[in-house]
């Protein structure tokens, strides 16, 4: 696979990995230099772990979304609050009564729909799983080569710089031939596990929305009513609930259908209403739901500067850090290929 070039105009050609807040915030200031630019994603839609899932079996639930990953945005100063506040303006996202600072704000309708305009315009390759970076020893061609597994089969892509957005583990194996520097400083970072379930219940549900469970013997730590999110439909009810931490890693590889049992009686039970019942349930692991150790810099790099790994686990566990990594790993990166001599307009 060969990133097109423009005719009579020697272009860079920069892959990002990852179509999350890190991987869009490096597209976003990457494409202002005028880069061809490409992004890998494995999943079928941006975000990353700010995630909607859209049920697509038949049955009550059929069509139905739920917000299974982070559940709101932070409120956060500099160039994400700007963007944020832009957002809230385009009605991209609306503020969340009630939540904690750490989730001051919701897309409109969906969480994904927040990053749909970060996404806008980008050459997004949904289901594409990087499998390894190397350096590309061909003559006359460019410096990385990825090796990627997709729906049509598996494929290569080179490019002349790299910016790797995918959590700490994923990375430090993806990296560890081209850049065992970084891959070495990766795996120092600690990243925490969650089971998510998700319910929709044959009753109506009031009160808050964001339900932050005290009782720590309780295996859920927080509960979120996605009826009552702003911007969401009333009816049915429907439950998000994150497990903790100890819990979950003593159920890590549980099957996801026998943690939707275990967990749905436990969670109807926390909803303070008699007879609740779930008329759909199901679970999602988040194997690195979020950063419990950052590694504390903004962005990694290569030595020779165009492979580079930003991130949540390096910089903190919000989303303004998220996008705060990125944007630095591609301002860097402009600057290096700059200096280089590589002009991508």
């Amino acid at each position: 696979m060969r990133f097109p070039k423009m005719k009579g105009v020697a272009m860079t050609r920069i892959a990002i990995v990852g179509a999350g807040l890190s991987g869009l915030a490096a597209a976003r200031d990457l494409r202002a230099t005028g880069a061809d630019l490409v992004l890998f994603e494995k999943s079928r839609a941006v975000g990353g772990r700010l995630a909607t899932r859209r049920v697509r079996d038949d049955g009550p639930a059929h069509g139905l979304t739920f917000d299974h990953g982070a559940p709101g945005i932070d409120d956060a100063d500099g160039a994400f609050g700007r963007l944020v506040a832009g957002l809230a303006d385009a009605g991209h996202v609306v503020r969340w009564p009630g939540a904690p600072q750490s989730a001051r704000w919701t897309g409109q309708a969906a969480m994904n729909a927040a990053l749909g305009p970060l996404a806008k315009g980008l050459d997004i390759r949904f289901q594409h799983r990087a499998l390894s970076i190397v350096r590309n020893d061909e003559r006359n061609s460019a410096r990385w080569r990825v090796a990627l597994e997709a729906p049509d089969g598996d494929s290569t892509a080179d490019a002349d710089a790299i910016i790797v957005t995918a959590p700490a583990p994923q990375t430090a194996a993806l990296v560890r031939s081209a850049a065992p520097d970084i891959a070495r400083l990766a795996e120092t970072a600690t990243m925490a596990a969650t089971w998510t379930v998700m319910m929709v219940l044959d009753a109506a549900i009031e009160g808050d929305a964001f339900r932050l469970i005290e009782d720590h013997s309780s295996p859920i730590e927080l509960m979120i009513l996605e009826h009552l999110k702003p911007g969401r439909a009333a009816a049915p009810a429907r439950i998000v609930a994150h497990a903790r931490q100890q819990w979950t890693n003593a159920h890590l590889e549980a099957d996801k259908y026998e943690i939707a049992d275990k967990l749905g009686p436990i969670i109807c039970g926390l909803l303070d209403a008699r007879n609740v019942r779930p008329i759909h349930a199901a679970a999602h692991r988040w194997r690195y739901a979020r950063a419990e150790a950052p590694v504390g810099f903004p962005f990694l790099s290569s030595a020779c500067g165009t492979l580079m790994a930003a991130g949540d686990w390096l910089f903190g566990p919000n989303a303004s850090c998220a996008f705060d990594s990125g944007s630095a790993a591609a301002r860097a990166m402009a600057g290096r290929l700059l200096s280089d001599g590589v002009t991508p307009r």
